[in-house]
C-alpha cells in the first residue's frame, strides 16, 4: 500500500491510496475460496464447488466486495498509524469500472478531523455564584400561581383582557389560500399563554362576545416550518365567549384539593421547600452556564461539518418527538417527514458541539473518571420520582441508555467543578426571581 495525506481547507483532509496488485490478488483469492467452501450451486455438492464456477457466477460481485474490504482495512490502518482522529464518515472515490483482480487500484478518501484543542482553563477568571433563600412573599406569589392553575372559569359580559380565556373560531389564509392546519372551531384560547404565533393573542385583547375580527400578522422569521417563515398571514376570527378565572379560596380545603391532606400550613411548607430546591438548581445551572460561556470564549474551536450536521439532525429529531406529543393525529411517517428548517438549529448545535469537544479535553487533561457513587445517587433520585426506589431501581438499571446518560451527566458535572476550582468565584445573594430569570449568556 502506498498512501499520501493532503491537508485541504480547514479540518478537511484527503488521503490518496494505491492498493498493490499482490494484496488485491491475495485478498480476492481468499474471498473466492471462502465462497467456494460455502456456496450451494445446483449440480455440485456443498463445499465442492470449483473456484472457476464461483468466479463465473459471482466474480464481479466478489471483486467489488474484496475492493471494499481492502479500502476499509487500508484506510483504517493508515489512520491508526498516523494517529488521525476522524470526525464523521470518509467520502470514498474510486473507479469500479477499471477494477481487476491482478492489478493495482487507486482510491481517495476525503474526511474531516477533530480540531486540535490547546485548552485554556479558567485560572484567575472571575465568576459570580449566586444563591438565595425563599421568602414569605415568594411563597405567596407561588400560591397565587397555584390557585390560578385551579381556577374555575366564569363567563363575563365585557371585553377580554390579559389572563382571560376566549372561545373562538378562526380560519387562516396565506397568499390568498387557506392555511394548512390553520383553522379551528370552538377553540379555547387563554390570552397570555403564548400558544399562538406573536400578534394573534395580542390582537384579541379587548374583543367581546359575537365580535368578528381580522388579524393581519406574520409568522416569526425563525418559525419551525421553513416555508412559512416571515410570511404574512390573515386570520378571520369569530368570538363566541369570554371567561375570566375565579381563584379558589386559600384554605385547608384548597390544600386538600391539591393533594396536601394536612392542610394549608403543610401546603405552604411544601411549596417553600420545592421553591428552594428549584432555586438551588437554577443557581447551579446559572453558574454552569457562566462557566461554559467563559470556556468557549477562551477557546475558539473550528467545528467539523460532520459533527455539526449530526447534532442538527439530533435536535431536529428532538423537535419531532415534541411534535408527536401535541400532534397525535399525525402518523409516524408524517412526523418523520415533518418539514423543519435547518437554520434555527445551527447556532445551538454548533455551541453543543464546541462544548462537547472542550469538555472532553477538560476530562482528558484532568484525567477525570466518572464518580459511580454520584451516578448511583442520581439514579436513586430518578427512581424516587417514579415510585418506590427499591421497585424502580432494577427497572432503571436495565435501561443501559438511561444509565449511560446519567454517567455522562455526572462526568460533565465533575468537569465543571474542575474548571470552577481554578476560577476566582465570588458568592452573591439574590432573590428568587432574579435567579430564576437569569438567562443571559456570559462571556
Amino acid at each position: 500500500m502506498a498512501a499520501k495525506l493532503e491537508q485541504l481547507e480547514g479540518l478537511k483532509r484527503q488521503l490518496a491510496v494505491t492498493v498493490l496488485a499482490e494484496d488485491m490478488k491475495n485478498a480476492y483469492q481468499k474471498k473466492v475460496a471462502e465462497v467456494s467452501s460455502k456456496a450451494q450451486i445446483k449440480g455440485f455438492r456443498p463445499g465442492k464447488v470449483p473456484v472457476t464456477v464461483v468466479e463465473q457466477k459471482f466474480g464481479k460481485g466478489l471483486l467489488h466486495e474484496t475492493a471494499a474490504e481492502l479500502i476499509d482495512s487500508t484506510f483504517q490502518a493508515h489512520i491508526v498509524e498516523q494517529n488521525i482522529r476522524i470526525a464523521g464518515r470518509p467520502e470514498i472515490d474510486f473507479n469500479h469500472e477499471t477494477l481487476t483482480k491482478n492489478e493495482n487500484f487507486d482510491y481517495t478518501a476525503k474526511f474531516e478531523v477533530y480540531p486540535d484543542v490547546q485548552l485554556k482553563d479558567l485560572t484567575d477568571i472571575e465568576i459570580e455564584s449566586a444563591s438565595g433563600e425563599i421568602t414569605d412573599d415568594d411563597v405567596a406569589g407561588m400560591l397565587i400561581q397555584l390557585r390560578t392553575q385551579h381556577a374555575e372559569w366564569e363567563t363575563v359580559d365585557r371585553a377580554s383582557k390579559l389572563g382571560d380565556r376566549i372561545q373562538i373560531d378562526f380560519e387562516g389564509e396565506i397568499e390568498g389560500k387557506p392555511l394548512e392546519q390553520g383553522s379551528a372551531t370552538g377553540s379555547w384560547l387563554e390570552l397570555g399563554s403564548h400558544t399562538m404565533i406573536p400578534g394573534f393573542e395580542e390582537g384579541l385583547i379587548g374583543v367581546v362576545k359575537d365580535e368578528k375580527k381580522t388579524l393581519s400578522i406574520s409568522f416569526p422569521t425563525e418559525y419551525h416550518v421553513e416555508t412559512l417563515r416571515g410570511k404574512p398571514v390573515t386570520f378571520a376570527v369569530t368570538v363566541h365567549e369570554v371567561q375570566e378565572p375565579k381563584l379558589p379560596v386559600l384554605d385547608d380545603a384548597f390544600a386538600k384539593k391539591v393533594g396536601v391532606e394536612e392542610g394549608l400550613d403543610a401546603l405552604k411548607t411544601q411549596v417553600k421547600e420545592k421553591m428552594q430546591t428549584e432555586l438551588n438548581e437554577a443557581a447551579h445551572a446559572n453558574v454552569k452556564r457562566i462557566v461554559l460561556d467563559k470556556l468557549m470564549a477562551l477557546n475558539p474551536v473550528e467545528v467539523p461539518t460532520a459533527l455539526l450536521d449530526a447534532e442538527i439532525a439530533h435536535l431536529q429529531e428532538m423537535t419531532r418527538q415534541q411534535i408527536r406529543q401535541y400532534r397525535r393525529e399525525l402518523t409516524d411517517d408524517q412526523i418523520k417527514k415533518f418539514p423543519l428548517a435547518r437554520e434555527p438549529y445551527v447556532e445551538d448545535a454548533k455551541k453543543r458541539v464546541i462544548l462537547g469537544l472542550l469538555l472532553a479535553e477538560v476530562i482528558q487533561q484532568a484525567k477525570i473518571k466518572v464518580d459511580q457513587k454520584k451516578v448511583q445517587e442520581r439514579l436513586q433520585e430518578m427512581a424516587a420520582r417514579y415510585g418506590k426506589v427499591e421497585e424502580m431501581m432494577p427497572i432503571i438499571l436495565k435501561n443501559k441508555h438511561m444509565v449511560s446518560d446519567i454517567e455522562a451527566f455526572v462526568l460533565e458535572e465533575q468537569a465543571i467543578q474542575t474548571l470552577l476550582s481554578k476560577a476566582r468565584v465570588s458568592e452573591v445573594k439574590k432573590s428568587y426571581d432574579a435567579i430564576m430569570n437569569d438567562k443571559e449568556p456570559r462571556a
